[in-house]
């Protein structure tokens, strides 16, 4: 059970290199979602991934 006051992070960034943020944000978190969405850049569609966290931990990811 999860207690405390809750905190969401989340990241949009481009649809690329999956595994590699993956390995990435597992070092800090053991608990995330990612999942794949579509973005509009300058009038353009453009595949984008979206990493989303929930703790209740503070810690920086810097």
């Amino acid at each position: 059970m999860i207690t405390g006051t809750m905190t969401r992070w989340r990241i949009y960034t481009e649809y690329v290199h999956t595994r590699h943020i993956s390995g990435i944000v597992s070092k800090y978190f053991d608990n995330y979602s990612m999942f794949s969405g579509i973005g509009h850049y300058d009038g353009e569609k453009e595949r984008c991934l979206v990493i989303e966290i929930i703790t209740n931990k503070e810690r920086s990811i810097e």
